[in-house]
């Protein structure tokens, strides 16, 4: 718990995983409370994500550098921004970040709207501007509002101004509003190219028996945007022909096909990473043998933690 210039934390007698909560997660975060909640001094119930929120986002930038996982092995790591992102997914829509803390639809919401989801929206927010800027926004605001009692408008203000750029998009889609970036690969699929079939001319058709015809075989990829923020993402795909492409869809409709010389034979959606809230990043990469790749992939996600579990009891 945070109280100014006074934090309490706990700790577990028995933690075989050593999972690293209580007491690392909760006193970085109940420190990251002295800047926001105290010195910064927001409004913690009505626009808790600015208290709340920042504290988180900072808690998980902490943890990433000092321990780089909340639970860690040779085998299996959980991210440390893990407890958030399942928070928010659970129930994204419920509330904007702009709801009064007390107005949410219910607890769920609230830990939605001023925990989980905001420090996704910061991440989201310093992949679109790159860090250097994004420390050059925090700075600023943490220097220009102490003890001024800031408010949402007075961190996009800086924002903006120390970015230059118009953040009315990001602000729509992200804080006032409650649509989920969501993408996937809907499905691949390759045919055989053949001239031939029936012929008609003057005379009396004639059948032709169909055969190969350049290029071969073709291919084609269908992407579908299941969830209502609409914006520009990046495909690439490789081809049979070792050929690799990368194109950008703009979003607008709710699914496109783009067709190709050669079947597809892997394809990622935002290969570069700069949409850290695409949901399901398993159904927004494409192989052409999901079975056996989904099959290892759990087994090892399992086995993992099994190993962990063991090695933490020391029997492993």
């Amino acid at each position: 718990m945070e109280y100014p210039t006074l934090i309490t934390a706990s700790s577990v007698a028995f933690d075989p995983l050593g999972v690293r909560i209580n007491p690392e997660q909760t006193a970085i975060h109940e420190c990251g409370h002295q800047f926001f909640y105290g010195m910064l001094a927001s409004n913690e119930f009505e626009e808790p994500w600015l208290d709340e929120g920042f504290t988180s986002w900072f808690t998980y930038k902490v943890m990433e550098r000092s321990y780089h996982s909340l639970l860690g092995g040779r085998r299996f790591q959980v991210g440390t921004n893990f407890l958030e992102w399942g928070d928010y997914w659970t129930l994204p829509s419920a509330d904007p970040l702009t709801r009064f803390g007390f107005r949410t639809l219910d607890h769920l919401s609230y830990d939605s709207t001023a925990y989980a989801k905001p420090t996704l929206v910061l991440d989201q927010l310093e992949a679109m501007l790159g860090r250097p800027v994004m420390e050059q926004v925090m700075r600023a605001y943490a220097q220009e509002m102490a003890f001024h009692h800031p408010t949402r408008n007075d961190f996009r203000r800086i924002a903006e101004r120390e970015s230059g750029r118009d953040l009315s998009p990001f602000w729509r889609d992200f804080v006032e509003g409650t649509e989920v970036l969501d993408y996937a690969i809907r499905g691949a699929k390759s045919r055989d190219i053949t001239e031939g079939g029936w012929l008609f001319s003057d005379k009396a058709p004639v059948f032709a028996a169909p055969q190969p015809a350049a290029p071969g075989r073709v291919g084609s990829i269908t992407l579908e945007r299941r969830g209502g923020i609409r914006a520009p993402i990046t495909l690439w795909v490789r081809l049979e022909n070792r050929e690799e492409q990368r194109l950008v869809w703009d979003g607008q409709d709710r699914w496109i096909t783009y067709e190709f010389d050669s079947p597809v034979v892997a394809a990622v959606l935002d290969p570069d990473g700069n949409y850290p809230m695409l949901k399901d990043r398993l159904h927004a990469s494409y192989t052409p043998m999901p079975v056996r790749r989904g099959f290892h992939y759990w087994a090892q996600m399992v086995w993992g933690a099994v190993a962990g579990w063991m090695l933490g009891c020391g029997i492993g």
